[in-house]
């Protein structure tokens, strides 16, 4: 059975502009590694081999990140398209990350906050290179992060990443199975959201789902539907090929070639390598792209 995603892996038109946008939120580049053709070709729907860098938040056992360079150009995307759409991260104070932030030279749009049930919220996004959507969040019922045993990071690991989907109810069902657990599922308008999200109406409704492991480790997984009328039918931004500022989850597992024959209802590439690691990539119900990764496959 699945634990949370360990990683993410966002593509770059070009690693370096990208790797110094995350190092300034205090992520650590670890390692660079070369795709062969094989590998860029299956996992991102490449023509040609690339390269890659990881970058980690010290501290933290996951929530790091994989940056695939892509030649493929940036598709920008209206509120309501389906397909990756978001980063989120922990902040302790939303004031001092923002000071942060602005060296950065990232877009930064307004601060929203509000109440679902009892937790009490601030959201930031903030649109980095290639377009690449980050999300901040402050809370005061956080779930676990690095923040619990770091009493200075400001920035969190990757705490979530965020699929727009046309149907929760339809997506959800493979991430279930897979043995992941239900951690929120709420569906809410709420004004200041709508006008950071750069949604049409005040009174928008969004239904939020996520998923993890039962330890609820990051990263999390983060499903977001639309069901009023006016955003059904959004156009399906594909995870690949693998364009700037678009992502995919990352899960470790113990065999990639059990994993998938144990995880039907998803498409599958074929098995690759890279480095020491076995790979496949994935498409799940709704347009979810991920990743399962096993050191120990031969």
């Amino acid at each position: 059975m699945l634990k949370s995603p360990n990683h993410v892996t966002i593509g770059a038109s070009n690693i370096e502009r990208t790797a110094r946008f995350f190092q300034a939120f205090g992520f650590v580049r670890e390692s660079d590694s070369a795709i062969d053709a094989f590998a860029a070709r299956e996992l991102y729907g490449l023509d040609r081999a690339t390269g890659e860098a990881r970058l980690s938040m010290p501290g933290a056992e996951g929530g790091f990140i994989r940056v695939v360079e892509t030649r493929l150009e940036a598709v920008g995307g209206g509120p309501f398209d389906r397909g990756p759409h978001a980063i989120d991260l922990y902040v302790r104070d939303m004031g001092q990350a923002l000071e942060i932030v602005k060296n950065t030279r990232a877009e930064i749009g307004p601060v929203a906050a509000y109440k679902v049930g009892p937790m009490t919220i601030k959201e930031c996004k903030c649109v980095g290179p290639d377009g690449l959507a980050m999300v901040l969040i402050e809370v005061d019922k956080r779930r676990p992060s690095v923040l619990d045993s770091s009493a200075h990071a400001p920035f969190s690991e990757v705490h979530s990443g965020v699929y727009v989907v046309e149907s929760v109810d339809a997506a959800a069902g493979f991430w279930k199975d897979a043995g992941l657990t239900v951690l929120l599922d709420a569906t809410f308008a709420e004004p200041t959201v709508a006008e950071f999200m750069h949604l049409p109406r005040p009174d928008t409704r969004l239904r939020l789902a996520l998923f993890a492991d039962k330890a609820q480790l990051p990263v999390r997984l983060e499903l977001i539907e639309f069901p009023d009328a006016d955003g059904r039918g959004a156009p399906l931004i594909d995870a690949r090929p693998l364009r700037p500022a678009r992502f995919v989850f990352g899960f470790e597992v113990g065999d990639v070639a059990a994993a998938v024959k144990a995880m039907p209802g998803a498409a599958y590439s074929k098995i690759c390598r890279i480095g020491k690691d076995a790979v496949v990539a994935g498409t799940a119900p709704g347009g979810v792209g991920f990743e399962l990764w096993s050191p120990d496959d031969v």
